[in-house]
């Protein structure tokens, strides 16, 4: 986690608070757009309009989100009981 927070600050990214999944989607299409949205398996750059973004719950408090490519994706990272991925798309306002 504490990686995580670092690899943010260093990289000049945004800790969202408790985000609706609209902010999300608009965070992480404003990255994608200027070329800095990275995919958390493989940190290359995502480009393409199809990636997934998926919540990882930590406890109560604290979540992470993920970005990955559709091929970087093998479910490692979340609960087989958490809520099915979540493709984010460009066209969505």
């Amino acid at each position: 986690m504490e990686r995580l927070l670092a690899d943010a600050l260093r990289s000049d990214r945004p800790v969202l608070i408790d985000p609706s999944e609209d902010e999300l989607r608009a965070a992480a299409e404003r990255l994608r757009q200027e070329g800095k949205l990275t995919c958390t398996r493989c940190r290359k750059a995502i480009l393409e309009e199809g990636f997934i973004t998926r919540r990882i719950n930590f406890g109560p408090r604290l979540q992470v989100v993920v970005h990955l490519h559709p091929g970087c994706d093998d479910g490692s990272l979340t609960d087989p009981q958490e809520e099915p991925v979540e493709r984010v798309r460009g066209d969505r306002g």
